[in-house]
């Protein structure tokens, strides 16, 4: 069967019309797509925020930093992330050993000095120059300041990290890193006195 003929108005109306129908389904499906988009981005956000409710793999996560100034306790400094200037006491102690015969001090040259039952044993050479600051480094070196900011003497640890000053019994001050291993000490060594069987219990 053949269709019946139609004339041109016709035939331009109908095109326009189906043409209308066209645009009108593309703004209806650019719509959609645009929603369907921001769903998705909703989704992704919406795991986001629910990874950080629930907080992320504390094995991947960097440990925090402690970024206190280190101290001195006892028979030990630690120099913690920002260091610790070494300061004694009315004594000029610093640290003193857990027996008690042994201590790190600062003397009245400001110079570091480490002492067995009140010898002196061992200080840093620093060939006549004034110390202002004694510093447990936050990047783990011991150093010897003067006035104007200068090292005048610094432990070779050979580009090891220190991480805390130990003054033991026998009058030896060793450095000690993270894992509790001696990297420097200064070789000194203090006899403990000698008592009788009976003193030892109140010694």
């Amino acid at each position: 069967v053949m269709p019946e003929p139609v004339d041109g108005a016709s035939f331009k109306l109908s095109y326009y019309n189906e043409y209308k129908s066209y645009l009108s389904f593309g703004s209806i499906l650019q719509k959609d797509v645009m929603l369907l988009l921001a769903l998705l981005g909703l989704c992704s956000l919406g795991g986001n925020f629910a990874e950080d409710a629930q907080g992320k793999d504390p094995a991947v996560m960097p440990e925090p930093v402690d970024d206190r100034e280190g101290w001195c306790e006892g028979d030990r400094c630690f120099r913690n992330h920002r260091g610790v200037v070494l300061v004694g006491d009315d004594d000029g102690v610093v640290i003193r050993s857990p027996n008690g015969i042994s201590e790190l001090r600062i003397m009245t040259n400001g110079n570091l000095g480490v002492f067995c039952k009140g010898r002196h044993q061992w200080s840093p050479r620093i060939l006549g120059k004034t110390v202002a600051e004694v510093k447990f480094q936050g990047s783990g070196e011991l150093a010897a300041y003067n006035e104007y900011k200068v090292i005048v003497w610094q432990a070779f640890v050979r580009f090891k990290k220190g991480n805390r000053l130990v003054i033991q019994d026998d009058g030896d001050l060793v450095m000690v890193d993270s894992h509790g291993k001696a990297i420097w000490d200064t070789e000194t060594f203090c006899k403990p006195k000698k008592v009788k069987d009976e003193e030892i219990e109140e010694w």
